[in-house]
């Protein structure tokens, strides 16, 4: 344009023919995290490999290329692998003998290695996950074990036993039966919102001659506990002070856990669009507020995206500044321009 100053700045457009997109930030917050506790480690395998299609697709200019990354996660399993116990579980930093394994730690650490079992990217250690498995089976018993654990309440130790049975289903066993029996022992009262969602998850996906009557009671529940408006949803939920230390519990992690839930067993449903926008809405610089958050989240819009987005993208994107035409770009599959 005519009177225009060459040394003052430039218009950038950057579109994409996929939402997926939208998440590259919260992935770069993951990468990027300086602190290398188990919890941090564990949610980084989660994110980044919940969404490793997105980032083989997309080259993100923060991001290094793909054979770095491969190498950087590569070394987070292994560091997860020196830090595991004799008895399966994983602490926050170490496997000192004076320590114990943390429960909530110890099924995220097994939820992240799940996810790689079946992205078949990385290679796992099959002691160390045969290890991981057989903590969960014995969690409630490693709970009791526990000195401190008198000390939490039965909503806190009945959500770490549903997040303990959706990690199993997530290796293909079929805890059906088991978390019918868990959802019979508690009830909704002793049974967080994202304890529910895990639980709903496990049913949907497992076999049990009783549980379409328990996922639409479940169902119903959340329903009545949903605050909407005419774009956005989101559940508001609490543990107490014990929940907020041992379940690291936030409410963009439950909306999360939820929507995840939702999408196995009715994706099509208003709540879950109203859901997505207002985990999108939450992101401050283009993620979440923590590691936690992050993983959950990316979890949940990658299945919600893939949902939606089921057909390849072939289309032209025009691009206007007022009546000017200012260019355009063909997109066939989901990649950015």
């Amino acid at each position: 344009p005519n009177n225009v100053l060459p040394q003052f700045g430039e218009v950038s457009i950057t579109t994409s023919s996929t939402a997926l997109a939208s998440l590259t930030d919260a992935i770069v917050s993951l990468y990027t995290y300086p602190y290398e506790c188990t919890e941090q480690l564990s949610s980084r395998l989660l994110g980044l490999q919940s969404l490793w299609n997105v980032l083989q697709a997309f080259h993100c200019k923060e991001l290094p290329d793909i054979s770095v990354l491969t190498t950087r996660l590569e070394s987070d399993i292994n560091k997860l692998k020196g830090r595991q116990y004799s008895n399966g579980g994983f602490g926050y930093w170490t496997n000192q003998n004076n320590s114990h394994a943390d429960p909530y730690m110890s099924i995220h650490v097994a939820h992240c290695l799940a996810v790689i079992v079946n992205k078949k990217v990385f290679y796992v250690d099959v002691n160390m996950v045969k290890k991981s498995l057989k903590y969960l089976e014995n969690i409630e018993s490693e709970i009791d074990q526990l000195p401190y654990s008198k000390y939490w309440s039965e909503r806190t130790r009945f959500s770490l036993m549903s997040y303990a049975l959706y990690v199993r289903a997530k290796y293909r066993q079929n805890v059906a039966d088991q978390a019918l029996q868990l959802f019979q022992r508690s009830g909704f009262d002793k049974l967080s919102l994202e304890a529910s969602g895990w639980l709903l998850i496990v049913l949907s996906i497992n076999k049990n001659n009783h549980k379409n009557d328990i996922i639409d009671i479940i169902y119903t529940h959340f329903k009545g506990k949903v605050s909407e408006t005419s774009e956005t949803a989101n559940f508001i939920t609490s543990y107490g002070d014990d929940g907020q230390s041992v379940m690291l519990h936030s409410n963009q992690r439950t909306d999360a856990i939820l929507l995840e839930s939702l999408l196995h067993i009715d994706p099509n449903s208003t709540l879950c669009t109203k859901l997505c926008k207002g985990l999108q809405a939450h992101k401050v610089k283009g993620a979440w507020k923590s590691t936690q958050e992050n993983c959950f989240v990316l979890i949940a819009l990658d299945k919600y995206f893939h949902i939606k987005e089921e057909d390849t993208p072939d289309f032209v994107a025009h691009i206007w500044l007022d009546n000017d035409y200012c260019g355009q770009h063909q997109y066939k599959g989901k990649i950015i321009s």
